[in-house]
């Protein structure tokens, strides 16, 4: 499989904390750990770990960071001639606060994320490529450049909208595949997220804006597929969470994957919902994205049902 992956490369520092601080509130860390991220070098990492052929088009800064992140890339098999060192933006940075038993709070400084241009876009090869995946963590004059380039090369186009932001309705409508979370959906629709049922109808009223099909995230509570043929339900493989940072994104690779590859839909989503759950399972973002025979083993160890 050859993936292309357009977007942000971070250098996340995650503060593991006693609980959220909250308005006005000091507290000290008990412990603060740089680990590479930024959703889009998280989900090319993610798709080299399962076998994929994997180019990464993005920026990050003439740092320290910038040179960890191209490292980090490289180490995974990501190629990264389309990745450019910015010399005038630094590289993103994601605070991740951390809170045993919650869910993870992040602050991001996009830093030469927002420098990626049409032209990073232009410069690099799609021919041979099977997919795009790409997030809204970079222009989205960028984001829309990329996946209308992408569909007239006939590529598959899997949109992961985050972070929760608007975003036009020319853009959902260029996905094949659109994976939101209950935040980025109440983001793009406008309606509350806090069930299966209202995660159902935001599902739909995002379907009806052009993607083929909507996978709609709500973390352990499952997954809501939409398509033309209806919605469904998918639980997800229970596990005891460590840190969800990066588990979305695993998710996103592991699906492309498999689809790149001409996968069945439903053997490709559970493969993902495997890879999901086995990164929630360690602490950071790419450290915890998990290798096809992790989830390989994974699966005969804890066989789906629906």
């Amino acid at each position: 499989m050859n993936i292309i992956v357009a977007g942000s490369i971070m250098m996340d520092q995650i503060f593991r904390l006693d609980h959220l601080p909250k308005p006005g509130e000091s507290m000290l860390a008990r412990e603060v750990i740089n680990c590479p991220g930024g959703k889009g070098a998280n989900q090319a990492v993610g798709a080299a770990r399962l076998g994929a052929k994997v180019k990464m088009i993005g920026r990050v800064g003439n740092d320290g960071f910038g040179q960890t992140m191209r490292d980090s890339l490289v180490t995974a098999g990501v190629n990264i001639e389309g990745v450019k060192v910015d010399s005038e933006s630094p590289t993103g940075v994601a605070l991740i606060m951390l809170a045993e038993g919650i869910d993870n709070s992040i602050v991001v400084n996009a830093g030469a994320n927002m420098q990626v241009s049409p032209k990073d876009i232009d410069a690099v090869d799609f021919t041979g490529a099977e997919a795009l995946l790409i997030q809204l963590e970079i222009p989205l004059e960028t984001v829309e450049h990329a996946m209308r380039r992408a569909r007239q090369s006939g590529l598959l186009v899997v949109l992961d909208p985050g972070p929760a932001r608007e975003c036009p309705d020319s853009i959902i409508a260029l996905a094949d595949i659109l994976t939101p979370n209950e935040t980025e959906a109440e983001a793009l629709t406008g309606l509350q997220v806090t069930d299966r049922s209202s995660a159902e109808q935001a599902a739909k009223k995002l379907l009806q804006l052009g993607p083929k099909r909507v996978i709609l995230k709500m973390g352990a509570r499952g997954v809501i597929v939409c398509d033309e043929s209806g919605c469904l339900f998918w639980p997800v493989v229970k596990v005891d969470a460590v840190d969800t940072t990066a588990a979305g994104d695993a998710f996103c690779a592991a699906l492309t994957v498999k689809l790149a590859g001409k996968g069945l839909f439903e053997e490709a989503l559970i493969y993902s919902v495997y890879a999901g759950a086995l990164a929630a399972t360690k602490l950071g973002a790419q450290p915890s994205l998990p290798t096809a025979a992790e989830i390989e083993k994974f699966m005969k160890e804890r066989p789906y049902t629906r």
